[in-house]
């Protein structure tokens, strides 16, 4: 193998190492508990522009990470992010 070739192979799995890190955080988010605003965890937000509440980037729960701005309940334990998400409980309804 030649330095020249060498070298472009280190260049390369530095370049996809580095895309990695940096896709890392592309999908998470900070979400308001009170409201429907959410940002993008590279944003500057740490507070809602809309009511004032401190943001969240990770379920209170379990720690787990905000992947879907959208979600009402945290994917990996079932309990909400929201504050004014309830959860039924099945025995309720019957």
């Amino acid at each position: 193998m030649s330095l020249y070739s060498a070298a472009a192979k280190t260049r390369d799995v530095l370049k996809n190492f580095i895309d990695r890190i940096s896709m890392k955080d592309k999908h998470k988010y900070r979400i308001c508990p009170e409201c429907d605003f959410f940002c993008n965890v590279k944003e500057k937000y740490k507070f809602c522009p809309k009511c004032g509440t401190q943001l969240i980037e990770k379920c209170p729960s379990c720690g787990e990470a905000i992947d879907n701005p959208f979600s009402k309940f945290c994917g990996v334990c079932g309990e909400p992010y929201r504050t004014n998400n309830k959860k039924t409980d099945l025995k309720e309804i019957k």
